[in-house]
């Protein structure tokens, strides 16, 4: 019996209780499908590069001149590759306008697999057209790993840069997202995973938020990042409150945290290790509430249990019980504001039930200055030499680092300056830190 199907039967069985939870009532289990998903922000969150060389032959199916071309590979196993070739369809063309993309790995290329990049039309998207580079943004691009009709398939999408000198330039970002119809309290929503895993991945979809450390000797503890989740929250069939609104997180962009929050009600959302199906079970677990001090005008608040957006003007929010980070945040007065983030849990806090806790953010700040020994080789005759390097970094009152500060009128601040003197009082140095 598989340990998906043996935690279905628990979670149905009558008087099944989860931790922190009187009751657990049947959940429903949904089919997932593969479906592209086209978002104007894919390339934000780590899509890949590959370069391109000049080519001495043309392969099969292909046509034009001054072909370039790279090898994409999308498995663990270095194959197969994928070859994607630019070329241009006359001598006099200034720039590549051609993209052949080899989608099924067999080393030739069908007609299906070229597209014309000289004009938007099908999955062909001209972003940007500027004097010197041309960015073409190509979506959705199905990728077969294998052949026959029941080979694995993802997709991708492809930016090309095709600048007026040198050598054209290739991106690429998965928009495989596994794509379900459930219900939530009587109510159909769309809901969907995006599958950011190797395309020979047979399990590893059922990943969520939870708890890290590094390793030794530092052993800081981190948030480790399930997978971004999409739903239709207001019930109109489509994602369209998906803008990230601190570290990913939206009214329909989540992460896969063990709860979710549907019309007031809480659900606990599973998706099964080999990502072909997701069970949604109604949940009623113990809540506290979060007191949002003056000042903050969004932010994150995650955990292995919940994750929830905070707006501006929002006095509280009510969690579940459990352990979570103000992950990233925005504080804003009308002189200045800084945005601050904490990856490495340098002020967790805990929700208690029926209990109010007070989130700690914002002023006063801190400054914390570090220094190491920086060593350099000779130089023609000249002896190594030891400097010392000197950082500034600005922590909020709770030792979350600060990413950046900007004035009222959309300026950096001035950088702060430091003196360096001798044990005679001597001035070594009067400098000022830099940005970065």
């Amino acid at each position: 019996m598989s340990p998906f199907l043996l935690a279905l039967i628990i979670a149905t069985a009558p008087g099944a209780q989860a931790e922190g939870e009187a009751t657990t009532r049947p959940g429903r289990v949904f089919k997932l499908e593969r479906q592209p998903l086209m978002r104007a922000d894919t390339f934000s969150y780590g899509g890949s590069q590959a370069p391109t060389r000049p080519l001495d032959g043309l392969p099969p199916g292909v046509s034009g001149f001054g072909a370039v071309g790279s090898e994409l590979c999308f498995t663990r196993q270095a194959s197969p590759l994928h070859k994607v070739v630019l070329t241009k369809s006359s001598r006099r063309q200034a720039r590549h306008d051609r993209l052949y993309f080899d989608s099924d790995g067999d080393g030739k290329f069908a007609e299906s697999e070229c597209h014309d990049l000289s004009r938007s039309q099908g999955p062909v998207k001209i972003k940007t057209r500027r004097s010197k580079v041309s960015e073409v943004i190509v979506q959705p691009l199905k990728v077969l790993n294998g052949q026959g009709a029941s080979a694995p398939f993802h997709w991708i999408a492809m930016r090309v840069w095709l600048p007026s000198r040198g050598q054209p330039g290739l991106g690429y970002a998965i928009i495989t997202y596994l794509v379900a119809e459930a219900t939530f309290g009587g109510k159909t929503r769309r809901l969907a995973v995006y599958a950011l895993r190797p395309f020979d991945a047979t399990d590893g979809y059922d990943r969520r938020v939870s708890w890290g450390e590094m390793p030794a000797p530092d052993k800081r503890k981190y948030i480790k990042h399930g997978f971004r989740l999409l739903l239709d929250v207001n019930g109109n069939g489509t994602f369209d409150q998906t803008g990230s609104d601190a570290f990913g997180l939206g009214p329909e962009r989540m992460q896969t945290t063990r709860l979710q929050r549907v019309d007031g009600a809480y659900w606990e959302v599973a998706v099964a290790p080999d990502g072909r199906s997701v069970r949604v079970t109604p949940a009623s677990p113990e809540v506290g509430t979060l007191a949002i001090p003056e000042g903050i005008a969004s932010g994150s608040v995650l955990g292995p249990e919940f994750g929830a957006c905070i707006r501006e003007g929002d006095k509280a929010l009510e969690l579940p019980v459990g352990c979570y980070l103000l992950v990233r945040y925005q504080y804003c007065t009308s002189a200045a504001s800084f945005t601050a983030r904490d990856y490495y849990m340098a002020a967790c806090f805990e929700i208690r039930p029926g209990q109010t806790t007070s989130l700690e953010a914002g002023p006063p700040l801190q400054m914390k200055i570090t220094h190491r020994a920086i060593r350099s080789g000779p130089r023609r005759g000249r002896r190594s030499s030891e400097q010392v390097g000197i950082s500034l970094a600005m922590q909020d009152c709770a030792g979350r680092p600060l990413l950046s500060a900007q004035t009222d009128k959309g300026r950096k601040p001035s950088p702060p300056r430091f003196k360096i003197l001798s044990p005679s009082g001597r001035k070594v140095l009067d400098a000022a830190f830099k940005y970065g």
